[in-house]
């Protein structure tokens, strides 16, 4: 008996690269959330750097926060 031929065969995938699946967008839950994020960064974070110095030397001592 001969023997058989074998065909190579590529292992099927979820997801193939190139198939031109496009990306999904973002979801509106997402966006907010992120904006959330932002808005609280913006708002809690010193910006002056005098507010900064001041963090610093509550937990710190002078020579610590001297790089101003």
């Amino acid at each position: 008996m001969p023997p058989a031929k074998v065909q190579p065969q590529l292992a099927a995938s979820a997801h193939r690269v190139g198939d031109g699946a496009a990306a999904q967008p973002l979801g509106l839950p997402t966006l907010l959330a992120v904006g959330l994020l932002v808005l609280l960064a913006a708002t809690l974070a010193p910006e002056r750097p005098q507010d900064q110095a001041a963090i610093c030397q509550r937990h710190n001592g002078p020579v610590a926060c001297r790089v101003w």
